[in-house]
């Protein structure tokens, strides 16, 4: 009997996590990951993004049916990403560190460990659990993103823009190097490129011209949209929150729906060395201003004559 109910934990703990995973990778798939101009390409990518889910699940369905072949997968994950952590990306074992070190290497093991020893009878039942409610969770989180990237409006214009936001009008600069679409940007770069951005917005000048600027964060805000319509938002700087009378999306004339950038950089600083950028979503966020990871971008403005 006790075996059999620690085989039930291993699998509501394996299934929870698998659901978690899953319900990520269908929300970053579309986040993330579906900016590619061929469809076959966007679902390669997306099958990416459920892959780890869908991992978990099939290796819990081997536990159950074949526990000591599960317990050989769930440790050969465990020491391989152990491998792939620590000498490979000079992992380092301190603090915060330690802790996701040890849930992802230390966990699998134990895990394995546990279905080689106890079984959750009836091993149908369990089956369909660990496999059926990830599965389910991924269902529903595709559906509902797929709609949402289904929906965007994309009028294919990259030049500059007149954008009349909610109390605020500018300038957005176009396709060049005022608007960064791939990315990998820190703030630092990002101000220095619209201080010597041209008037034209198309060419970087060899001295500054301080006529682009960064937008701040609440003209951001502010400028977001949906559907063509301004999603009037307010950003609190006591708080560092946005709300919004309806949740902007990756959409014209503000993004480029077929860019990996879905945060920008805006000028407002938190601190001296943290500023804010904001998610096509509408969220707002502090970060490093040395931070320029592969989706990070930005977009210069200037004031309307």
């Amino acid at each position: 009997m006790l075996k059999t109910v620690f085989g039930w934990v291993g699998v509501a703990i394996l299934t929870l996590i698998a659901g978690f995973w899953g319900f990520w990778g269908a929300i970053e798939g579309f986040h993330e990951g579906w900016h590619f101009g061929s469809l076959p390409v966007n679902v390669f990518h997306y099958f990416l993004y459920l892959l780890p889910g869908m991992l978990i699940a099939v290796l819990t369905l081997v536990a159950i049916h074949r526990p000591r072949l599960g317990a050989a997968l769930f440790s050969l994950v465990g020491v391989s990403i152990f491998v792939w952590a620590v000498p490979c990306h000079n992992f380092r074992l301190t603090g915060g560190n330690s802790v996701i070190l040890v849930c992802f290497t230390v966990f699998p093991v134990i895990v394995g460990l546990l279905f080689l020893w106890c079984q959750p009878y009836p091993l149908r039942t369990a089956a369909w659990v660990a496999g059926g409610i990830p599965f389910v969770v991924i269902l529903i989180a595709c559906a509902y993103m797929a709609v949402s990237v289904m929906q965007r409006v994309d009028d294919g214009n990259r030049g500059e823009r007149v954008v009349h936001g909610n109390s605020v009008t500018l300038v957005w600069a176009g396709a060049g190097p005022g608007w960064e679409r791939t990315g990998g940007v820190s703030w630092y770069q990002a101000m220095k490129r619209c201080a010597y951005l041209s008037a034209d917005g198309k060419t970087l000048e060899k001295t500054p011209q301080n006529i682009w600027r960064l937008p701040s964060t609440d003209e951001m805000v502010r400028s977001l949209a949906l559907h063509g319509k301004n999603c009037g938002g307010t950003w609190d700087p006591r708080t560092g929150a946005a709300h919004y009378r309806m949740h902007p999306d990756k959409e014209s004339p503000l993004w480029d729906t077929r860019s990996q950038v879905t945060y920008y950089w805006t000028g407002t600083e938190k601190d001296a060395t943290h500023a804010y950028w904001v998610v096509y979503h509408g969220g707002v966020f502090v970060k490093s201003k040395d931070h320029n990871p592969g989706n990070v971008g930005f977009r210069a403005v200037r004031d309307v004559p």
